[in-house]
């Protein structure tokens, strides 16, 4: 189909996490090779808490250090590095979290639904793997499990957050700790 400016519209179906991803991809590419994109773009994010007012988040919004991170994921890195121990990040995005934890000297892991996220997690040099949160295997090994910004979120409802700390509770030990 033409549009009024005579552009060719391609459809096709994504997977829903597919434009988070290509837009980290787009990202990494303009920090990593400034030729490769003139700016940087942001992303829209809707929440259930407003349906109707995306916010607008600029794509470094997810590549953050530690000093540019809101204080409540500062404190649950901070716990992680109390803790020490293996930490797994769940729902990576681009690997902030983990490369902050890594900087500590923790040995952590992330894993993500996105397939693009992984792999620029890859590309910054974080141990990734693509992975469901509802299709985690046994994750035992593990001292803390982080669920940072929204990856709690996207569930989707209370009665499916509880099906799924019911899962995460049974694939990790004991003394594992969840931080979200």
């Amino acid at each position: 189909a033409a549009t009024a400016c005579n552009v060719m519209v391609r459809r096709e179906l994504v997977e829903a996490w597919d434009p988070f991803g290509r837009a980290l991809q787009r990202h990494l590419a303009t920090v990593t090779l400034p030729a490769a994109c003139s700016k940087a773009e942001s992303l829209l994010f809707w929440s259930n808490l407003e349906p109707k007012c995306p916010l607008t988040l600029p794509m470094d919004f997810f590549f953050r250090a530690k000093d540019q991170m809101p204080l409540l994921e500062r404190r649950a890195l901070e716990i992680c590095h109390r803790r020490g121990g293996q930490v797994l990040d769940i729902g990576g995005g681009a690997g902030s979290h983990a490369l902050e934890l890594a900087h500590l000297g923790l040995a952590v892991k992330a894993v993500d639904a996105c397939r693009d996220a992984v792999e620029v997690m890859r590309k910054r040099g974080v141990h990734a793997r693509q992975c469901s949160l509802w299709e985690l295997p046994d994750i035992s090994e593990f001292d803390t499990v982080l669920l940072l910004m929204n990856t709690v979120g996207v569930v989707g409802s209370a009665l499916s957050l509880q099906a799924f700390l019911a899962r995460l509770y049974a694939v990790t030990s004991p003394r594992c700790c969840v931080l979200f």
